[in-house]
């Protein structure tokens, strides 16, 4: 499949809105718990890990983290990862009302990762996204974040919210069981009902 995003190059036109894929986006969990029961015949206790490491998930495994990678290596399983359906209603939301949307993601940036994460969006976000921007497995956003002008932005990791703040962009932490507990700088947010408590939806869902 192909898809129709735009390729990062143009960064005078800024998005309004800069989102994180996993976590945020997409589930990437319930995928990767698949994985893990496929591949490694590991079944997971909770979807949704109270440690980001997965420690809880997998409670009998003393490293389940280490088969991250090789999830998001592998084009089948990673292939499998789903868009929230709240994702998508709040994204149409917002575009209609004129969002310019931006995807940044660190989930890797080889070829095979690429097509295979765009395959994903290009079924149910090709029309709402401008473009999608790709940061090497794990590496972290500040540095990207710095190229645009102040914005928005959404990510589940408290160091990618402190990054963008200190590049001057507005974050909100996206609530998760792995950030409920975590303590934030002034001027980050939580969006503890998901994309539906983003103050800024609310603004342009009334104006459109």
């Amino acid at each position: 499949m192909g898809n129709n995003f735009l390729t990062v190059g143009n960064i005078n036109d800024l998005p309004d809105l800069i989102s994180d894929s996993d976590g945020v986006i997409t589930d990437f969990s319930t995928a990767f718990h698949a994985y893990m029961a496929d591949i490694h015949g590991h079944v997971a206790h909770v979807n949704e890990p109270e440690n980001y490491n997965y420690s809880d998930a997998y409670p009998n495994h003393p490293e389940p983290w280490v088969h991250i990678k090789e999830f998001v290596n592998n084009p089948v399983h990673f292939g499998s990862v789903k868009i929230y359906r709240e994702a998508i209603d709040a994204l149409k939301v917002l575009h209609d009302a004129g969002v310019k949307i931006r995807i940044l993601t660190a989930t890797g940036d080889s070829r095979d990762v690429i097509n295979t994460r765009l395959d994903c969006f290009n079924e149910h976000l090709s029309r709402y996204v401008e473009d999608v921007q790709f940061l090497p497995f794990g590496a972290l956003k500040t540095d990207a974040l710095k190229r645009y002008p102040p914005g928005f932005f959404i990510d589940d990791l408290v160091r990618e919210c402190h990054g963008a703040l200190s590049a001057n962009h507005k974050p909100f932490l996206f609530h998760r069981r792995y950030n409920a507990s975590a303590t934030l700088l002034n001027g980050v947010h939580r969006l503890k009902s998901g994309w539906s408590s983003l103050p800024y939806f609310h603004q342009r869902k009334s104006s459109g």
